[in-house]
């Protein structure tokens, strides 16, 4: 849908930011839309697809490509690394409580590893692809920033 009504068309002029989490991007999938490289660029993509440290699935494995990967931690494409310390709040699957500091993130190849997360009751926690929480684990970080960038694009 991104690439048939925003992708060079009149649209994309409206286009904040396009979070298309959790699906590998390659890089030169749209004509005229890009990847974020800034926490307050607009018109513009994010993706990621979180995996344990030190894992990659076998599809991933297999893409002839490196899939666009932002950091939803730092959005700068020039700091691919982010401690947990910078990670304001993950939410588990009651969304009832925020945790601060949950788990880092790193930009590896065309995935994003994170270290095994934080939480209470993490010892159930065996999957290493962490795709499920893509959203959960950088929570508030993506809130902030869909606020920073919607600031970004009414000051235009």
């Amino acid at each position: 849908m991104l690439k048939e009504f925003f992708d060079g068309k009149p649209l994309q002029k409206q286009l904040v930011a396009a979070y298309l989490v959790g699906m590998p991007i390659e890089p030169d999938y749209f004509s005229n839309i890009k990847s974020c490289d800034s926490a307050t660029q607009t018109g513009c993509i994010c993706s990621w697809r979180t995996m344990k440290t030190g894992y990659m699935t076998e599809f991933a494995q297999r893409e002839t490509f490196t899939a666009i990967v932002t950091n939803p931690l730092t959005w700068n494409s020039l700091r691919p690394i982010a401690t947990r310390v910078e990670n304001i709040g993950s939410v588990l699957t009651n969304f009832k409580k925020i945790s601060p500091h949950v788990t880092n993130a790193v930009i590896h190849g065309g995935v994003l590893w994170c270290d095994k997360p934080r939480f209470f009751g993490n010892i159930f926690l065996k999957t290493k692809n962490y795709h499920i929480a893509d959203y959960n684990l950088f929570y508030l970080s993506i809130r902030q920033n869909a606020e920073e960038r919607a600031a970004a694009f009414l000051k235009k």
